[in-house]
């Protein structure tokens, strides 16, 4: 028999609803009651169908503004459905949802609660209008939404103005739920709707202010159900009235559920998470009105947090007390862990906080905002590839056109998008957004193209939107929020000119992928000419610096790296300011980070990590916060760390060399970790690895997907001398050439990092031999209790706790040994610091003494080095020496050049006297003095001198000012 849809109580031909082979939308209705422009109201939904027999097929289409639950025969079937409005400015999304496993043959009942926002955020471009609109296409056969339907206000939900109320960045509001008037369970088949009212209908589809509908291309939410919490009090009890608490296994994206008993009706029950007030302003809550007897709820409006506070009325029983957690549709696939449980603390913190910034979009933070800023994103979207499965695509894939499709008629791209009351362009983020670690970082990792061609035309419009300058930089943009990073001293014009450069090239492959062939001239124009003058205009003193900043900045230094305009001779300069400046947020320590992986610096890349993130992976949080210190108006679960991608990129060296990993690479750089094991979830499959330093070498075990080739590296610095290299116990590689052949197997050649070779899909056992560089053992020696000042002369690692429990950072000389300075490793515990003597460096310190063609002049016998920008020429003097190309060479021709002599590290500068007192040495030393690190020349004292201006002149006017001495060797 002919299956078809047959309408309860009347005729197909009266009610439209029944439309044999009929086009999905064109017979729709947007459906609402009287009332449709009222703000945060709620409106249930009802239709009866009946079927001939139970169909293959049952597709239901469904867009609401704002978000939606449908049940069908009284079960569930979506859980907060539609996404905050805006694929476009104008247009609205609609989901599709296969139902047919839940109809039956003969009477069937849909229902939809409907949840209209009517106000705009940083996320939700709002229509102006309420309104629900439906589709259902069973084996072929159609029903429309349309007046037939059955509506009623749902009035048990209050548009309360009571209390705290969401900050202005969020759409959401409180939910407020009076349970006297709730209409019980409305959305089963035995409901009776008959003094529910028709449906009110506001046009087809395509109508304002909905406009066209565009199919939702993320998956819906995954849901967990109802489950217990981790501490849930003896049930049932009666509350006294004090606030319960109750633990989350991690921050999550929560609705929360009670079940209850209540001798009294009209009482409140409030509801939060710790994360209510995060970030400053307050979030999201919820509060529920009592009726008399028994009763249960769930909370509809998400929140996320590490625990739920209910607070119940005084003499009511806890029945039942539990969660839902809902959250984007991807499973945790990737894996990596090393030797050292730091940074598996850190990979785990680091994946929790992608995973909750991920729902209707990528967001910042899942409390404050919610918002998709898409500098964020681009942080986001790198670590995706390593810690998710492919389903994760999507949702970036939704990101770049969501970018796209607001740009603006002057060319110019803004987040965060979808808006509704923010829109102001950040131009570096817009930059990076377009450029190498955004769209083609998508691109090189997924090979889809289609989103390439169909966004390529609005990033050549937008790297439009800059002009050039007569040096051949570019002139700066400081859009509409004049903003580089947080922290002191950005260069903004050193930062976004590396991010153009870099926005420019990824634009330029685009083209070359989609045979835009006649774009080049303009790219290649720009891009030469930047490259041709970077140097000449912004390389000053060793490192990279714009005029509007007084020093090195080191977010600037570490772009100019990872862009390609930092040629090697300049990594000294530069490893030297990633040494010493700590300025970046945790938003561009990726960056800085990622510069150093690329300089060679892979052992303090990994100290640099560690001491960063040493307070956020102590502390008992499971999410990484905004800023490197916690609270004080910065959130606490924030999207822009980037860990991840360092880690499996970099120190693990799993990296895609050619579009969606047709080859990668593995090119291990594990520093001072001795193991690693890692799955990436790559779109040709899962590729395992395992990474092992042992006492006759290098060890790894690869298992390889098919359709890729995998080059794989043995790193020649963990080696005084690589012997040979065997595959599968075959010997591939001898005596410092390839030797023997193995199938699957062709050498790829070397260089003065790795020996390489390049290896087909399967199983692999790679072992690099030989003699090994020994592997240092600490030898921890203690110097400091906590809270008092752990000093020691040169540079190495300190630790910080106690038992087992430790936090390591590297510091020069001395180091607070403190929770503020470590994090806390070991709460309630006593702590230490210990330093490494194993390790521990002598510090040598250069201080200017003469410029070219000067006389350098100091006491006793020095070194001093003669040149600029980190090539110098160095000789041994004693008293003086001149400074100039006949004594020294001209380490560096047609620069002008600069002489600096040694200072001694052995001994520590020690206060004799204050300014007009007499300062007594015990033996010959040198004198200083002044003050604020401002000294005139030295002196050699071999008993006392006079302290004042007398003998060594003012050196800094109005100051009090001391004599200090140090004892010469």
């Amino acid at each position: 028999m002919k299956k078809i849809i047959k309408i309860l109580g009347a005729t197909a031909a009266l009610s439209g609803g029944f439309l044999p082979n009929a086009f999905a939308w064109e017979d729709s209705k947007w459906l609402w009651t009287a009332n449709n422009t009222a703000d945060n109201q709620w409106a249930a939904f009802r239709k009866q169908i009946n079927l001939d027999q139970k169909p293959d097929s049952a597709i239901i289409k469904v867009a609401v503004d704002s978000k939606y639950w449908l049940w069908v025969n009284g079960q569930l079937v979506v859980f907060e459905g539609a996404l905050k409005r805006g694929p476009t400015p104008q247009d609205t999304w609609y989901d599709e949802v296969d139902i047919s496993q839940y109809l039956q043959q003969g009477e069937n009942t849909l229902a939809i609660l409907g949840w209209y926002w009517g106000k705009q955020g940083f996320s939700h471009k709002d229509s102006g209008r309420a309104g629900m609109i439906a589709h259902l296409t069973a084996d072929g056969q159609q029903l429309a939404s349309d007046s037939s339907w059955k509506v009623k206000s749902y009035s048990a939900y209050k548009n309360s103005n009571s209390g705290s109320q969401p900050n202005y960045r969020l759409p959401e509001y409180n939910v407020v739920f009076d349970s006297r008037e709730s209409l019980g369970n409305w959305y089963s088949a035995a409901y009776n709707d008959q003094n529910w009212a028709s449906a009110s209908t506001y046009g087809a589809e395509g109508s304002a202010p909905w406009n066209e509908l565009v199919k939702r291309d993320i998956p819906q939410w995954k849901d967990s159900g109802l489950v217990a919490y981790e501490n849930t009090p003896s049930l049932p009890f009666t509350s006294n009235g004090q606030p319960i608490t109750v633990n989350l296994p991690y921050n999550a994206q929560v609705t929360p559920y009670f079940k209850v008993n209540s001798s009294q009706s009209g009482q409140t029950v409030h509801i939060k998470t710790d994360g209510y007030n995060d970030g400053g302003p307050v979030n999201v809550r919820a509060e529920y009105v009592t009726k008399a007897g028994e009763q249960s709820y769930e909370s509809y409006g998400w929140m996320s947090g590490h625990s739920m506070t209910y607070t119940f009325p005084a003499g009511v029983e806890v029945l039942e007390l539990k969660y839902r957690e809902t959250g984007y549709n991807t499973e945790f696939v990737g894996q990596w862990s090393t030797n050292d449980v730091f940074y598996n603390k850190l990979w785990d913190k680091a994946g929790r906080t992608l995973y909750i910034n991920m729902r209707d979009t990528f967001f910042d933070c899942p409390t404050r905002e919610r918002a998709q800023w898409w500098g964020d994103v681009v942080n986001q979207l790198g670590e995706v590839f390593y810690v998710f499965d492919s389903d994760a695509h999507k949702l970036i894939k939704k990101g770049i056109t969501d970018l796209s499709n607001f740009q603006r008629s002057n060319g110019t791209l803004y987040s965060p998008v979808p808006d509704g009351n923010w829109n102001r362009e950040l131009a570096s983020q817009m930059l990076a957004s377009v450029g190498e670690y955004g769209f083609w970082t998508y691109y090189f990792n997924t090979g889809d193209i289609d989103t390439i061609r169909q966004v390529y035309p609005n990033v050549r419009r937008y790297l439009e939107v800059y002009t050039m300058r007569g040096d051949g930089l570019i002139n700066y943009r400081s859009g509409d929020w004049n903003w580089g990073d947080w922290g002191s001293e950005q260069d903004r014009y050193v930062i976004q000119t590396t991010m153009y450069y870099m926005a420019l090239n990824a634009a330029r492959k685009m083209a070359a992928e989609l045979g835009e062939t006649q774009d080049f001239s303009w790219y290649d124009t720009r891009i030469n000419s930047i490259k041709a003058n970077f140097d000449r205009v912004l390389w000053k003193n060793n490192h990279y610096r714009s005029g509007d900043v007084a020093t090195a900045d080191d977010r600037a230094n570490a772009l100019a790296v990872v862009s390609g305009l930092a040629s090697p001779d300049k990594y000294q300069g530069i490893t030297n300011v990633l040494r010493s400046t700590y300025r970046s947020s945790p938003y561009m320590e990726k960056y800085v980070l990622e510069a150093l992986y690329q300089m060679g610096e892979e052992d303090f890349a990994l100290t640099r990590m560690k001491s960063r993130y040493a307070q956020m992976v102590a502390d008992d949080y499971t999410t990484l916060w905004e800023l490197w210190s916690k609270g004080g108006g910065s959130t606490n679960n924030h999207a822009w760390n980037a860990p991840n991608t360092i880690l499996a990129q970099y120190t693990s060296g799993v990296a895609p060399t050619s579009v969606g990993w047709s080859t990668y690479s593995v090119l291990p750089q594990m520093g001072k970790l001795t193991s690693i094991q890692q799955r990436v979830p790559s779109i040709k499959g899962n590729i395992d690895l395992t990474l092992n330093k042992e006492d006759w070498g290098v060890g790894i075990t690869l298992d390889s997907p098919v359709n890729t080739v995998a080059k794989v590296g043995i790193p020649l610095n963990y080696f005084t001398q690589l012997n040979s290299v065997e595959i599968n116990g075959t010997t591939v590689y001898s005596d410092g050439s390839a030797s023997g052949s193995l199938g699957g197997v062709e050498f790829a050649g070397q260089n003065s990092q790795f020996v390489m070779f390049n290896l087909q899909p399967g199983s692999w056992t790679i072992e690099g031999r030989g003699e090994v560089v020994p592997v240092h053992v600490p030898d921890w020696t203690h110097c400091a209790n906590e809270n008092e000042t752990c000093s020691f002369d040169g540079k190495t690692n300190v630790r910080y706790g106690a038992g087992s429990q430790y936090t390591e950072l590297e510091a020069t000389n001395q180091v607070q040994c403190d929770n503020d300075t470590f994090g806390d490793p070991a709460s309630g515990l006593v702590k230490n610091c210990e330093y490494d003597a194993a390790a521990l460096v002598p510090v040598t310190t250069w201080t200017h003494c003469a410029d070219e063609n000067g006389t350098c002049t100091f006491t006793g016998t020095r070194k001093v080095r003669y040149g600029a920008n980190g090539l110098f020429a160095q000789q041994t003097a004693t008293g003086s020496i001149a400074c100039n190309n006949s004594v020294f060479g001209d380490p560096i021709s047609g620069v002008v050049k600069s002489c600096e002599v040694e200072e001694l590290p052995q001994t520590q500068w020690t206060q004799c006297a204050t300014e007009g007192q007499t300062c007594n040495v015990p033996a010959l030393s040198e004198v200083r003095y002044g003050a604020n690190e401002t000294y005139s020349a030295v002196q050699q004292v071999s008993s006392s001198v006079s302290c004042s201006n007398t003998v060594f002149g003012d050196p800094i006017y109005g100051v009090a000012k001391s004599c200090e001495y140090r004892l010469l060797p």
